[in-house]
């Protein structure tokens, strides 16, 4: 009989924005408090759960955030203005000496590929890229406004990135479209749903989320998991109670362990054994 075992809890009472994996089995969880603008850096072991910074903050409180996590190191950014979108500075933070290595308010992060970091520099006339050391921030190469090479290293560095190790939840717009149809309709032919079932699956196993209304008129985030080898359900928890909005993407796996977000400010990690 398929099981998951819990192995940690992550939260800092704050809302969690983002959680990376480096290649190193490095984990960054990143915590914001909107209300007070304050974001918060947290990094763990992956497999163990066990801290090795917590709550770090940058200079800048609030208007930061990260590029990628890339070995054992977090490349940071800048924002052009407050409340905008766009991009610029790097600050390049190292996971094991716990320091900063270098930062520069010149350029603004485009892809990372073979230890370099690609870069550019807007111009009136147009973006300028080149290629950094990654440690180090030293020149490498001047690209200038060659975008087919620089659209070519994309491309190789996006190629890299080990897609194969993640399965995220896929929308199930129609029931009959999944081949697992009579098994999820098994879990919520009893419910009414409200907007859409998010699901996917790990081998035999089957996980979702659906939301349903509350007598209140408010919504709860049901996920299930489902042994489809055993025709039974194993695991089902509320992960969003009484929610005024849809809360969408509750879960992912990365190779073995689930990665399950429950009131927007917890993250438990689960292994599956099936």
């Amino acid at each position: 009989m398929a099981k998951l075992k819990k192995e940690y809890r992550f939260g800092d009472a704050r809302q969690i924005w983002r959680i990376l994996l480096s290649e190193t089995n490095k984990l960054v969880v990143e915590t914001r408090d909107t209300e007070a603008k304050e974001v918060f850096f947290h990094i763990l072991e992956f497999d163990s759960g066990k801290s090795i910074k917590s709550g770090m903050q940058l200079a800048e409180k609030f208007w930061v955030g990260i590029e990628k996590v890339y070995n054992d190191v977090i490349i940071f950014h800048k924002f052009a203005k407050p409340d905008m979108p766009g991009h610029r500075g790097l600050l390049v933070y190292d996971i094991d000496t716990k320091s900063i290595l270098w930062e520069s308010d010149n350029y603004a992060f485009y892809t990372i590929y073979e230890d370099r970091i690609y870069v550019f520099e807007q111009r009136f006339e147009g973006r300028l890229f080149y290629a950094l050391d990654y440690l180090t921030g030293e020149l490498m190469e001047e690209i200038g406004g060659d975008f087919n090479k620089i659209n070519e290293i994309r491309d190789k560095a996006d190629e890299a990135f080990p897609g194969h190790k993640y399965i995220f939840p896929i929308i199930l717009f129609d029931l009959n479209s999944s081949k697992h149809s009579a098994e999820i309709n098994k879990i919520i032919s009893s419910v009414e749903i409200v907007g859409n079932v998010e699901y996917n699956l790990y081998g035999s196993i089957l996980l979702m989320t659906y939301h349903t209304q509350t007598t209140k008129g408010l919504l709860n985030n049901n996920f299930v998991v489902y042994d489809l080898k055993n025709d039974k359900e194993i695991f089902r928890e509320i992960v969003n109670k009484e929610s005024s909005t849809l809360i969408p993407d509750a879960f992912f796996i990365y190779e073995s362990k689930l990665f399950l977000l429950s009131g927007k400010e917890k993250l438990t990690i689960y292994k599956i054994v099936e």
